[in-house]
């Protein structure tokens, strides 16, 4: 029976081509989205990485335990080179990066949202390894194609969502997000150009050359500044590379007449130098303005939000790494993968909240990221990295490449050193994402098989100089460890996910699904609890939350162990417990809402949003003077931080009675330089606020109180009446935002004559 399956495995299934098709098939990693899970634009692509992961390993054992030649030495000498060796130092770096991090666990294993932790790198150095050892130039054309066609979906999408239904900046049906898509499309672009130099059939360079514009237009459609400018300094530094080159360069038709590369080279460095000069000097014309790309390119300057978000970012990063601050174990090894929270919590800037109140879990530059995360020696490491790759691409190869017979080396270094350019700048303003790892990863691999990999054929068998059970037991390891990885990474998770959110949206919740949702638990269980807890007291009826809301909460403090972000969640689980206060007029869960916002505070000092947290809690108890304290501490961390001042109000406005606060002035103050339009979000946060202080009073049965913030509240409406009526004359807003004082003031007049009764019936 075997000696039958062998010639049929060898002509129809051997285990190389079934290798080279699993990775092959990596190439559909970006149209992968999972709709019923959580962050579904991530969780579907990691879960095809990981799938195929263990179907190549599963293949790669079939060829070992056959006998076939798949581990020949020929094959083993392909990464036999300096930068697989660095790949393998990185990854053993940011291995003991884990070991040391403060959350070993969630530096292990990652979380839903971003997918990577260190298992980023593991999947990744086997992918390279695996395309390294596997795929020939056939191979990587196949690879190359199959990209393009991805390309075509992907940026096709993005396109009819920009001309055919009008989105501005779209995001696109596979990303979620702008910067995402453009930066894949710098990819695309790569592929298409490849494709272009390596394929000599009609068809194909015509459609790469047809996908080139059609990822030049997505990347400009999408607006997105780093990537733009990627190409902007990568183009120069590849004209430029061709500029230096002695002697002439490749000739080419223009318009009937024979023109060297060279010479237009450097009249398009010209262009270019003269072009950028005038849009620097002229960026504030209204006609940049006008061209999709270049608008927001021209906004850049030293003190638009985004710079000086990232400007903080810098300070607060290089305090995570100073020896000073953290000793030199944090300095050489970082704070481990998926720990950048933490280190901007620690060391976090007041100063960000003037133009950012996100939680930063990254730096939105790379090179931080890896810092922080990978320590000093991780960064030498990583740049160590792109110097190989720089060097290979734009160095010395580029003029010995320079003659007609080389004319396919040539333009595949210049294309790789160019695109290796634009990626590196655009990932000075961003990060490596989930659906860039593939490309990104199978250049480099692309690099060592075209400028590293030996010409020479051996096809000794490592059999015949290695006991073949050592590299049989190696094989099934891996495939061991990647069927095992892809269960409990994504088959369990999968499931309770999809019975978590199809629970959600039929909006009725068994408490007999608790189980099923919350065993075993995994790796996104902290994620996927506070989720949970979160739509408890909005999406589910008051006799399911009285029943299953208790069984679940204990589940939530448990997650709390090994969350990455513990400050972040403190404040969730701050925030669930006032929802569940008030859906079930418990004020034993303010109480304990109340803890979990102090234990936020301590943990993130410098947020002034986790402090607001704590003074709407403090409201909704009572503790009228206290949240005052609360929220002048938040002030005070920065003045001017975003939105603080209606945050503020909503505390102080409606206990105003008397106005000697003179809160109602402030908020017309808010709005009265004609240029801060008011907000649905701005009103909701005031109402939010009275809301607070009605509950109270009506918990306590406080009437008379109650009757003087219900007319408070009115005034407050009737304010903010005033200022839309305002913006409308004025044309600063252009849509109506209604108000509530006829409803509050119906409210008053049915109290006065019901008393209680009439609240209880609203």
């Amino acid at each position: 029976m075997v000696k039958k399956f062998r010639p049929f495995m060898n002509s129809v299934l051997n285990a190389t081509k079934l290798v080279k098709l699993s990775l092959l098939s990596l190439a559909l990693t970006p149209l992968v989205v999972t709709h019923s899970t959580l962050f579904p634009y991530v969780f579907g692509k990691a879960m095809l990485i990981r799938l195929v992961m263990a179907i190549a390993s599963i293949f790669l054992l079939m060829g070992v335990f056959w006998g076939e030649d798949i581990l020949s030495r020929s094959r083993l000498k392909k990464i036999n080179n300096p930068l697989t060796m660095v790949l393998i130092i990185f990854s053993v770096l940011a291995l003991f990066s884990t070991f040391f991090a403060d959350n070993p666990y969630r530096a292990f294993w990652g979380d839903i949202e971003r997918s990577e932790g260190f298992l980023i790198s593991f999947y990744m150095l086997f992918f390279f390894l695996g395309t390294s050892l596997f795929f020939e130039k056939k191979d990587w054309l196949s690879f190359f194609k199959l990209n393009l066609v991805v390309g075509i979906v992907a940026m096709g999408d993005v396109l009819m969502d920009r001309f055919a239904y009008g989105d501005i900046r779209p995001d696109g049906s596979f990303f979620g997000n702008p910067t995402f898509v453009a930066t894949y499309a710098l990819f695309v672009l790569y592929f298409a150009l490849m494709v272009g130099v390596l394929d000599k059939n009609k068809t194909w360079p015509f459609l790469s050359r047809t996908v080139v514009a059609l990822s030049l237009l997505a990347i400009f459609v999408t607006e997105t500044r780093g990537v733009i400018l990627g190409l902007i300094v990568a183009l120069f530094i590849v004209l430029l590379r061709i500029s230096l080159i002695k002697g002439g360069v490749e000739k080419f038709n223009l318009l009937g007449k024979s023109v060297e590369v060279k010479n237009l080279v450097i009249g398009t460095l010209l262009v270019i130098l003269i072009f950028g000069g005038a849009f620097v000097v002229t960026r504030d014309n209204a006609f940049w303005q006008n061209i999709p790309g270049l608008d927001r390119l021209a906004r850049i300057s030293s003190t638009d939000a985004t710079t000086q978000t990232r400007l903080i970012n810098l300070s607060i990063s290089m305090n995570a790494v100073n020896p000073q601050n953290v000793g030199w174990t944090r300095t050489l090894l970082g704070w481990g993968q998926e720990e950048y929270i933490n280190a901007h919590n620690q060391f976090y800037d007041p100063a960000i909240q003037k133009y950012e109140s996100a939680w930063f879990d990254r730096a939105h530059n790379k090179i931080l990221d890896v810092l922080v995360m990978n320590g000093l020696l991780g960064l030498l490491g990583y740049l160590l990295i792109w110097c190989l790759i720089f060097w290979k691409t734009l160095g010395k190869d580029v003029a010995r490449s320079n003659h007609l017979d080389s004319r396919e080396k040539f333009w595949t270094l210049l294309f790789t050193g160019g695109i290796a350019v634009a990626y590196f700048v655009q990932n000075l303003f961003l990060f490596d994402q989930i659906a860039m790892y593939i490309p990104l990863f199978s250049i480099f691999a692309f690099v060592g098989y075209t400028f590293y990999a030996h010409e020479e054929k051996d096809t000794q068998i490592l059999e015949k100089s290695t006991p073949r059970f050592l590299y049989a037991m190696g094989a099934f390891s891996l495939s061991i460890v990647f069927v095992t990885a892809f269960v409990w990474l994504c088959v369990i998770p999968y499931y309770q996910m999809r019975v978590a959110v199809n629970t959600f949206n039929k909006g009725h919740f068994d408490p007999g699904q608790i189980k099923t949702i919350t065993t075993p638990n995994n790796f996104i269980q902290s994620e996927l609890r506070i989720f949970i807890l979160s739509g408890f007291p909005t999406r589910f009826s008051k006799d399911e939350f009285i029943q299953a809301f208790p069984q679940m909460i204990p589940l939530g403090e448990e997650a709390l162990g090994v969350v990455v972000n513990k400050a972040r969640t403190h404040q969730a689980m701050g925030l669930i417990y006032k929802s569940a206060s008030r859906a079930n007029q418990n004020t034993d869960y303010l109480v304990a809402g109340e803890d979990h916002l102090r234990k936020a505070v301590e943990l993130a000092p410098n947020r002034q949003d986790v402090r607001v947290s704590l003074a709407d809690n403090l409201v909704s108890q009572g503790k009228f003077e206290e949240a005052g304290g609360v929220i002048n501490a938040a002030v005070a961390l920065e003045p001017e931080g975003k939105g603080m001042d209606i945050d503020s109000l909503a505390i102080f406005a409606p206990y105003d009675f008397d106005g000697s606060r003179g809160t109602l002035e402030m908020l017309k103050n808010i709005y009265a330089s004609g240029q801060k339009p008011v907000t649905p979000e701005d009103i909701q946060q005031i109402r939010e606020g009275y809301s607070n202080y009605f509950n109270y009073m009506y918990n306590t049965q406080d009437a008379s109180s109650f009757e003087m913030v219900l007319k408070q509240a009115i005034k407050i409406e009737k304010t903010f009446r005033e200022i839309i009526d305002s913006q409308m004359g004025s044309g600063l807003i252009s849509e109506p935002i209604d108000t509530m004082e006829e409803v509050l003031t119906g409210g008053l007049n049915g109290f006065k004559a019901r008393g209680w009764s009439a609240v209880a019936a609203n």
